[in-house]
């Protein structure tokens, strides 16, 4: 069998057990502490560098939509800079990004005051 053909290899048990902890990390950006939120963010934001894992199996994107018109600039510009590439990546054409507009579309729907965020 050529090395294509096996199979890939298993998560680090480490990896698997950060999967696990994911999602009680959601409710950590509607905290009331600035600093939790913030921390929660750049959390969430360090995830988007491993492989293998989503930041979005942590905080659900309309959570942090959510939170968006409430927060301070630099915290709402770090949740900006996750949300963006979900719904308006670089790289997108035809059917794709059709789909990723009408995602969009109903997240702003649900989440009108996201839209007025700076």
């Amino acid at each position: 069998m050529a090395a294509a053909d096996a199979a890939s290899p298993a998560p680090s048990p480490a990896l698997t057990a950060l999967r696990g902890a994911l999602p009680a990390l959601g409710s950590l950006v509607h905290d009331s502490s600035e600093r939790v939120r913030a921390a929660a963010v750049d959390l969430v934001s360090a995830l988007c560098k491993l492989r293998g894992l989503s930041w979005t199996s942590a905080v659900a994107p309309a959570h942090l939509a959510r939170r968006l018109p409430c927060e301070r600039l630099g915290l709402r510009r770090k949740m900006a800079s996750l949300l963006v590439p979900l719904f308006a990546p670089a790289n997108a054409s035809g059917a794709s990004a059709g789909g990723r507009f009408a995602k969009l579309r109903a997240l702003l729907s649900d989440q009108p005051r996201a839209a007025c965020a700076q």
